[in-house]
């Protein structure tokens, strides 16, 4: 029973603080402070911001606030389990956190202290490239990889649709960098007849890991396990236009560097309002005899804009 009233008391005093409840100077017997800092952090990074709490028994709820530019608004750590803590914010402007009050099992203290941040904007330069070290296509009637310098593309579905595979090994930079950002290229080299005039939609997707050279249309990675990355709306006017299709793949190479994965494998798929147009494309490949139109991985290096 004394279990289930302390509980309730500490869910009372949350409430009280969330509620802008204050109480008497003389009555608290509990405070807080967050240790006056001054950083300057680069945009994308995080900020780590410590608090001390002085008296009440934990777990401790904490209340700070900060001005984002148009409103102050006010944030609430719970469940601190221990006097100092502390917690990581991600700013995309220069922001200061000023401490507000703290709360223990009925007592409601005042905090002090402040945190200045300065967020310093970035820009993203090229730093390297790397090719795919494969590129195949499938179609489903055939129910195999097949290599080649222009590869097809289309989403018809029935046996004639077609699908294209690139593997990369990102093991080939010569160096990674922390925060860096990696842009997936490659080009529509030459369209159909049935794909001129088209609106289009080219899908892409990714999975960690090297290309399965056995699979089969059935065994290909199903799409509830590929990472979506992303998608670009296109239009070829004619069968020798050449479409170039770039995007952010961050999404699938930070997991590869954090599992200590070297391959990964893109899956490009034609999805116009999410079933295809019966359209009909031609990828350059690794082979393409235009080395500026094969696929690759750029990466940019972050860099503090001056």
């Amino acid at each position: 029973m004394k279990q289930k009233k302390s509980i309730l008391s500490f869910i009372a005093t949350a409430i009280a603080i969330f509620g802008f409840i204050s109480c008497e100077k003389e009555n608290m017997e509990i405070s807080a402070s967050i240790t006056d800092f001054s950083t300057e952090i680069l945009q994308g990074d995080s900020a780590s911001v410590s608090i001390t709490i002085n008296g009440g028994t934990p777990p401790f709820a904490f209340r700070y606030k900060y001005f984002d530019g148009e409103k102050t608004l006010f944030k609430n750590i719970i469940d601190i389990p221990g006097r100092s803590y502390t917690f990581k914010t991600l700013p995309t402007k220069d922001v200061t956190y000023i401490a507000e009050s703290v709360a223990s099992y009925g007592l409601i203290g005042v905090a002090s202290g402040t945190a200045d941040i300065k967020v310093s904007p970035v820009t993203y330069n090229f730093s390297e490239s790397i090719p795919s070290s494969k590129a195949a296509f499938m179609q489903m009637s055939t129910d195999e990889l097949t290599y080649t310098s222009l590869l097809q593309l289309r989403s018809s579905n029935n046996k004639y649709e077609r699908r294209v595979f690139f593997e990369f090994d990102i093991s080939q930079f010569t160096k990674i960098i922390d925060k860096s950002r990696y842009n997936l290229k490659f080009w529509l080299v030459e369209s159909h007849s049935l794909g001129v005039d088209k609106e289009s939609t080219m899908d892409v997707k990714a999975i960690l890991g090297p290309l399965n050279e056995a699979m089969t249309w059935d065994t290909q990675p199903a799409t509830v396990d590929l990472t979506p990355l992303f998608t670009q709306n296109f239009i070829s006017t004619s069968t020798t236009d050449q479409i170039e299709f770039e995007g952010n793949i961050n999404s699938i190479i930070y997991p590869a560097i954090d599992n200590n994965v070297n391959k990964i494998t893109i899956v490009v798929r034609e999805l116009f309002n999410n079933v295809g147009n019966g359209g009909y494309w031609f990828i350059g490949s690794d082979t393409y005899t235009d080395e500026s139109k094969r696929p690759v991985i750029d990466m940019l290096l972050r860099e503090k804009l001056n």
